[in-house]
């Protein structure tokens, strides 16, 4: 029973779904799953998913990634842009160093517009912060860049 939450960590979940419906693509998000592909596409959309899930990124179909950015717009319209890009990095796991890195500004902005997001999002750390992401889905829009 205590490897559970290990394979937590080293596992991630596509679901394949004949259902059209977004809705239930958003559930099976908010359940964990870190892709979501209907039965009907193609072999190379299932591909597509599996490599974007595997490199730790979120993949699933515009009809739900449209559903969760209805959900997340009234959120992402308290943040701004760099502060939504901080939420996106941090969601994926990202060390303020390499989100520092990524978006060429020091470690300390990051802390800085971290404190921010807690402050307007109502979270507590970076972990609280992550999961709230995830579960409205500002993650979504990584998964669909390839």
């Amino acid at each position: 029973m205590d490897d559970i939450p290990q394979l937590a960590k080293v596992t991630s979940v596509i679901v394949l779904t004949a259902s059209e419906s977004s809705e239930n693509g958003v559930q099976a998000l908010r359940m964990g799953a870190r892709g979501v592909v209907h039965k009907r596409f193609a072999i190379e959309t299932l591909m597509t998913a599996i490599q974007t899930v595997r490199d730790g990124l979120v993949w699933m179909p515009p009809t739900v990634q449209a559903e969760f950015a209805d959900q997340s717009s009234s959120t992402a319209r308290r943040l701004t842009a760099r502060e939504l890009e901080i939420v996106r990095f941090v969601a994926v796991g990202m060390r303020n160093a390499e989100v520092g890195e990524r978006l060429s500004i020091t470690e300390s902005t990051v802390k800085t517009h971290l404190n921010n997001i807690f402050q307007k999002l109502g979270v507590r750390d970076r972990l609280e912060l992550a999961h709230y992401a995830i579960k409205i889905g500002l993650v979504a829009v990584l998964g669909q860049s390839r």
